[in-house]
């Protein structure tokens, strides 16, 4: 037991801390990757066990259908924002042209009237 302990220490001497270390963080990430696989297995296994082959499919169909009415909420939802959101912009822009359009006419007003008494 001892020579391995010391084999293992003189193995272990020449290998670079930092790669030890990157080593390990790409072991943990592996892991937990690996371990959320197998959780999701098990909970699919826990569910269908017991289950025939057509009532496991009909519950998927069903969960996949749920998720389809889900997804095609969100985008009608996303869509009536974008909309709303255009709407706004729109209303927005055209202040913004009154804005720039009356600026322009006071700034034309000014430079006239700057003008005209210097002329006489």
């Amino acid at each position: 037991m001892e020579d391995l302990r010391n084999k293992m220490q003189n193995s272990l001497s020449s290998v670079n801390p930092s790669d030890l270390k990157n080593f390990l963080k790409k072991l943990c990430i592996v892991s937990k990757r690996y371990g959320k696989e197998i959780d999701a297995a098990r909970k699919l296994q826990i569910k269908t066990s017991g289950s025939s082959e057509i009532e496991i499919e009909k519950s998927l169909l069903d969960k996949v259908n749920r998720i389809e009415q889900d997804l095609l909420r969100i985008n009608e939802n996303r869509d009536k924002m974008l909309k709303e959101d255009e709407d706004k912009i729109d209303k927005l822009n055209a202040t913004l042209m009154s804005v720039q359009a009356e600026i322009s006419r006071l700034v034309q007003a000014k430079k006239e009237k700057e003008y005209t008494p210097e002329e006489q």
